[in-house]
């Protein structure tokens, strides 16, 4: 009986979760975004060498509306077996008519890269508005670069020309 039991709900569970709305169909067909089949946006793939792709986002048109760019830096923190040199991987993108910017984690797949954007809302009916541009870039900000920055070591360095001896010692240079 209790096998009959646990056979059952197992068997509702997965009709259960297979049946849940998956949501929208994404895809990516030669630079161009689909939702559910319709076209949405572009991705423009701008090839960069070596393997690494940046990306334009347009609208159906082909106006360009954001830049995003590949960058990379190296965080002793980020070091693995999975990822033995700690390299940070991140878009920076840059909005064109605003030209103010954020940083988003780098997507491998363009796929996934056009599906984040679309649940940020950021893109919506082929345009970018004010309001999304905005959100986005109050969520997303540009943490990347700061951690950047702070482990390049270009913090503030304050350099002290006190010769004033400490403790009586007094050295004599160049005398």
């Amino acid at each position: 009986m209790k096998k009959l039991l646990l056979i059952a709900f197992l068997t509702i569970g997965a009709i259960s979760s297979y049946a849940k709305d998956k949501g929208p169909k994404i895809d990516v067909n030669n630079d161009t975004v689909t939702v559910d089949g319709k076209n949405v946006f572009i991705l423009e793939t701008v090839k960069a060498g070596m393997g690494i792709r940046n990306f334009f986002i347009e609208n159906l048109a082909g106006k360009k509306l954001a830049f995003l760019k590949f960058e990379s830096y190296k965080d002793p923190k980020e070091v693995s077996s999975a990822n033995p040199n700690g390299n940070v991987n991140y878009f920076h993108i840059t909005f064109l008519e605003s030209k103010q910017t954020a940083e988003i984690r780098y997507y491998v797949k363009q796929n996934k890269l056009a599906e984040f954007l679309l649940e940020q809302k950021l893109v919506q009916d082929g345009v970018i508005t004010e309001e999304a541009e905005q959100e986005f870039i109050l969520i997303n900000g540009n943490s990347y670069s700061m951690k950047r920055n702070e482990l390049g070591g270009n913090g503030t360095i304050i350099i002290n020309n006190n010769t004033t001896p400490k403790n009586g010692v007094n050295f004599n240079i160049g005398h």
